[in-house]
């Protein structure tokens, strides 16, 4: 087991997920405006289908991608065909001017991609990485994975600002309405971005294939189950706790409109994203090596109400007026925040509950349950933006201070001692057990010769008691210091001193007999 925490494997990982994530940023924070100029009024419903039905049904190859990496002991060749996948899904966009369903197709695939890779690439870094520091190693992770998502979004900011770009998407958004037609001058700019993002897709591929896999910690030859009854009760609580949480987790596209909608420019949106993106880059491996040491359930109790406190502000910010909007440019930040402070650190704590040999499927578990519940919540979210704009937000609110509940009562933290893997005994020096055993193995030799003399010195003081009493005389005993004084009667000593050497003999023969015969243990 490596003892640094940013080995080869986390550091090529690393990177293939800043350049994936430079092109996935340079895409992402557009898809809301795009599909809103496809649509026209029906940008919630609509947004809801592609993230919901995106992330649901990809998700599930997440458990089945970490069962077969699990089953076969792979793990690089999974994460190199996802990465691949998500790679040649943005080339979809290059049509998407027939339809929101090709942006839906787009955004499938590269779930798929996501599914495939995120289990087994999870299941390296824990792997790679001394069990004690990896908060830290996913925490260096989601850093790389911000960063790229900093620069993504950066990126898309200074094209949006190019004139010939800006000038037909600002008089569109200006004049949208439901009877508008689709205009490809405004529709050519998105795609222009679309092709520019699948370049460095491509480069984040080729980092992965300096990578290798790493032997399985565990020697048990055990194939792994894709069950939650065989998951441990501990991390069956968590499991439910982030149902609850993600029914309530729309998606970031949700944020992206409602910023929108409260007056303020694509490209001033897409800059409020960025600020979100390096607050995460900033803080995750702050946070990530911060759970090493206080354990992980307080960073995400703290994380989780951060959440709700965010979701919250957005949902009543409409109700203090148009001059209230300064405050999201407070509320980006913050957000990104609650990432830094839960990201990582929720894939650390399923690695700390899993068992080895079931690493990478219990990780993929919890993508699966994650991605799963993302579908209702897309779709709830959709229909609740529709009905009212401010309600997604404060239905999640909600539902992450019903989590937050769940984990402080239920879930118990592995740095407090619950399981082997955080106990003392990685620090015990095994030679000194050996040193210890011998030690007590001499003793016991010791203290049991000691015992045999004592046994042998009793039964023959035994022996001359119960020679004496049989012939009805008493043994002599030493004069104690009270009875000195008194006279001593000489007959009575002759006549005991004249039996005395017949009663020695009769002692030592029943001594021998009684010595023969060792008393039982």
């Amino acid at each position: 087991m490596k003892e640094k925490a940013i080995t080869r494997n986390v550091l090529f990982t690393g990177l293939t997920s800043l350049f994936t994530d430079i092109s996935s940023e340079m895409i992402y924070p557009l898809i809301q405006a795009f599909v809103r100029a496809l649509t026209r009024g029906l940008v919630g419903p609509v947004l809801g289908v592609i993230e919901g039905i995106a992330e649901s049904t990809a998700s599930l190859l997440k458990v089945y991608s970490g069962y077969l990496s699990d089953k076969l002991q792979k793990r690089k060749l999974p994460a190199i065909a996802g990465y691949a996948t998500s790679a040649v899904s943005k080339v979809l966009l290059i049509a998407a001017s027939a339809g929101w369903f090709v942006v839906f197709l787009s955004r499938f695939f590269d779930r798929v991609g996501k599914g495939i890779r995120t289990a087994p690439r999870d299941a390296l870094i824990a792997e790679s990485t001394d069990p004690k520091k990896r908060g830290k190693a996913f925490g260096f992770h989601r850093g790389m994975d911000f960063a790229g998502a900093t620069i993504g979004a950066l990126i898309a900011f200074f094209l949006v600002q190019l004139p010939i770009i800006q000038k037909p998407i600002d008089d569109f958004m200006n004049g949208i309405s439901p009877e508008q037609p689709i205009d490809q001058a405004v529709i050519d700019p998105f795609i222009f971005i679309f092709l520019i993002a699948c370049i460095p897709a491509a480069i984040g591929v080729i980092f992965l294939f300096f990578t290798h896999d790493v032997k399985a910690v565990s020697e048990k030859k055990i194939l792994p189950k894709i069950s939650l009854a065989s998951v441990d009760k501990n991390l069956k609580w968590f499991f439910f706790a982030t149902i609850i949480f993600t029914l309530g987790n729309s998606s970031n596209q949700f944020l992206l409109v409602r910023s929108m909608d409260l007056g303020f420019k694509l490209s001033a949106t897409i800059l409020m994203y960025i600020v979100f993106n390096l607050s995460s880059t900033i803080f995750s491996p702050l946070f990530g090596a911060l759970s090493d040491k206080i354990g992980r359930k307080i960073l995400l109790v703290t994380g989780y109400s951060l959440y709700a406190l965010v979701y919250a502000c957005f949902g009543i910010i409409s109700f203090f007026g148009i001059d209230a909007t300064w405050l999201l440019w407070v509320l980006w930040p913050v957000y990104g925040i609650y990432y830094a402070m839960t990201e990582g650190v929720e894939k650390a704590l399923v690695s700390d509950l899993a068992p080895p040999e079931t690493k990478a499927t219990s990780l993929g578990l919890y993508h699966t349950i994650v991605g799963v519940s993302l579908l209702p919540a897309s779709l709830v979210a959709g229909a609740l933006y529709l009905l009212w704009p401010p309600a997604p937000f404060l239905f999640g609110g909600v539902m992450a201070i019903v989590s937050v509940y769940l984990i402080i009562t239920s879930v118990k933290d592995p740095q407090k001692g619950s399981l082997p893997l955080n106990n003392k005994a990685d620090d015990f020096d095994p030679n000194a057990t050996h040193i210890f055993s011998n030690h007590a193995s001499r003793s016991g030799k010791i203290s049991s010769g000691a015992q045999k003399k004592s046994r042998t010195k009793s039964s023959t003081k035994s022996a001359i008691k119960a020679a004496n009493k049989k012939e009805g005389k008493t043994v002599p005993q030493k004069p104690s210091a009270s009875k000195s004084s008194a006279p001593k009667k000489k007959p009575a000593a002759k006549k005991s001193a004249a039996k005395k050497p017949a009663a020695k003999k009769t002692a030592k023969k029943t001594a021998k007999k009684t010595a023969v015969k060792k008393p039982k243990k």
